[in-house]
């Protein structure tokens, strides 16, 4: 054979080339499935950022809004814990916590506890880095502030400390922050898991700000009343807001609502609460601060208050508007039909004629009048409230709101002791 013949193909070359190429192929197509599986699972997440979005924008009240945040915050990263955290020059201020177990620990600090934003912490690496700040392993959990972890109950193995800027101040200037917590064994956070939180905090951080421009004239309105009234402090009517929640949480698992609808129906009745005496601006001080009991006329006009008050929403037909004005012209109703008179042209109300959340509002108010000490009586013992609620249940309450008012009693303890009176120790 001439060496200028070519020689003849080897048959199992070609075959290893085929099976390279299958091979080749093969690992392609995984790699595109994969790829595919990323980009359908990042519009996955993409959408459901908006579609968190789009509810936060709906959410009224700051407590609400900072709590279904934090939620989010938890669940997407499948941590146990999670903090909003206010910069107060070099002060930090803890605002609100989750937890996704022992609730009771929940709440359980003092209102708004302040700590010192030391140099290594992870929470401080964010406010002054302006960027997102990770310990990813529990040897580094001491950069966490101390005081701060400590009043979070948590021992954190891994954290995730995302900034919040706020677009009126200046650039770069850190207003708050979110700390993710987890105190069981993990690697760290994953990349979408850090990536999808950034976005929640992002589209949170605006939120914040509108609902803080609400909470704000809110408080405003409560202010003015309590110049006239001492009984109606700040402090007061955050409990009333925060038992009349707790107490619509304990109905809402008891009659199965939906997770949304209740969250919806959560932020109204807050904002409601809040202002269910704002009409004692129409009072006169004489009555307001009458140290003793009121004559039968004083108390026709102290009365009034239920009708000024709803007369301020009068013609503003928002949700909030409506609840708000149904909170204070009926939160004075009872049951048996025996309560405040509304108005000439409109019978006292009885029963599920008058307006739930207004028949909440009637249930929390009291008992935070009873469990408070005013300069005419001494806060009666929890358990005597909790008794005179049951005698007037059918009386003065809805008697299936009595009964959510028991399953309601350990977050309303935790809410009385976050919002103590000023002058209390």
């Amino acid at each position: 054979m001439s060496g200028l013949e070519s020689e003849a193909p080897d048959p199992n070359e070609a075959i290893l080339r085929t099976f390279d190429l299958a091979e080749q192929n093969r690992l392609l197509q995984i790699a595109n499935d994969a790829l595919a599986t990323e980009v359908v699972a990042g519009r996955g997440r993409m959408a459901a950022i908006q579609s968190l979005a789009d509810e936060l924008r709906h959410i009224q009240d700051l407590d609400v809004l900072v709590a279904r945040v934090l939620e989010e915050c938890v669940r997407v990263t499948r941590a146990e814990a999670a903090a909003l955290i206010q910069r107060d020059g070099d002060r930090l201020v803890l605002e609100e916590s989750h937890r996704t177990r022992d609730a009771d620990a929940s709440e359980s600090h003092a209102e708004h506890p302040t700590f010192r934003m030391g140099e290594g912490g992870v929470v401080a690496e964010a406010v002054r880095g302006g960027r997102v700040a990770q310990l990813q392993t529990r040897d580094a959990c001491c950069a966490i502030e101390p005081e701060l972890q400590q009043a979070l109950g948590i021992d954190a193995s891994v954290a995730l400390a995302l900034p919040l800027a706020s677009p009126d101040v200046a650039f770069g200037e850190v207003r708050g922050v979110i700390l993710i917590l987890d105190g069981r064994p993990r690697a760290g956070f994953l990349e979408e898991e850090v990536g999808t939180a950034q976005h929640i905090a992002t589209v949170a951080t605006l939120a914040f700000e509108r609902t803080r421009l609400i909470r704000t004239m809110i408080l405003r309105m409560v202010a003015m009343t309590e110049t006239r009234d001492p009984h109606e402090t700040g402090a007061h009517v955050r409990r009333v807001a925060g038992y009349s929640v707790a107490i619509l949480d304990a109905w809402g698992r008891r009659n199965g609502i939906d997770a949304g609808e209740l969250a919806r129906m959560r932020d109204r009745l807050y904002i409601a609460a809040l202002l269910h005496d704002v009409g004692k601006v129409g009072i006169p001080d004489a009555i307001l601060t009458k140290p003793g009991r009121l004559t039968d006329g004083e108390r026709r006009v102290m009365e009034r208050h239920t009708t000024i008050g709803a007369g301020l929403f009068r013609g503003l037909r928002t949700d909030f508007d409506d609840a708000a004005r149904e909170v204070a012209l009926f939160h004075h109703a009872r049951w048996d039909g025996t309560g405040y008179p509304i108005v000439d042209t409109e019978p006292t109300r009885s029963g599920e004629a008058i307006p739930f959340f207004a028949r909440i509002v009637a249930l929390a108010d009291v008992f935070d009048a009873l469990s408070s000490a005013r300069v005419y009586k001494d806060a009666w013992p929890q358990e005597r409230v909790v008794a005179h609620m049951h005698a007037e249940s059918a009386r003065h309450f809805d008697p299936e709101l009595v009964f959510c008012l028991d399953e309601a009693l350990p977050a309303m303890r935790r809410i009385g002791r976050r919002f103590v009176e000023p002058s209390s120790p």
